[in-house]
């Protein structure tokens, strides 16, 4: 596949982390923070790594409530999953602030030239203060499953 075929490829989808897809599962769609998620999606394809979507899923069995998985279900069928190959500026060792997940997650989205969905500013920030970098993301707060 050539470069522009691959990019081709991807166009008009946006990569979400653990994170955003947590926020899905928490929020309702009244809740502020999900609408600014909802208008940044505007009419892309959802697109996860496997790795994102088992760390949201591993969220929501812990400490999601009824509402919170039924919503965190409806999303898992909207999101295309996406296999793991992150960029060569992403091959790096992991560190406290730059997981292994993380580097994946992002650097996956890096390789595919696609904008990353996330509530992690930290990784974001030390991306750039690391590598002078700065990442095609949409960076929203975070939002807390609360049982319901």
């Amino acid at each position: 596949m050539t470069k522009a075929e691959h990019s081709d490829a991807f166009v008009g989808r946006i990569n979400l982390d653990a994170g955003a897809i947590t926020n899905f599962a928490a929020g309702e769609a009244s809740n502020t923070v999900v609408s600014l998620m909802r208008r940044i999606i505007g009419s892309r394809q959802l697109v996860a790594t496997r790795t994102a979507l088992k760390e949201a899923l591993a969220q929501v069995r812990s400490y999601g409530g009824p509402a919170e998985r039924t919503r965190f279900i409806q999303l898992w069928g909207q999101v295309e999953r996406i296999p793991i190959h992150p960029s060569a500026r992403f091959s790096i060792p992991p560190s406290r602030r730059l997981s292994a997940h993380d580097l994946a997650i992002f650097g996956t989205a890096d390789r595919l030239e696609i904008p990353t969905l996330t509530t992690d500013a930290t990784f974001v920030q030390t991306f750039y203060n690391r590598f002078g970098v700065l990442l095609n993301v949409a960076v929203v707060p975070p939002l807390r499953l609360q049982g319901k």
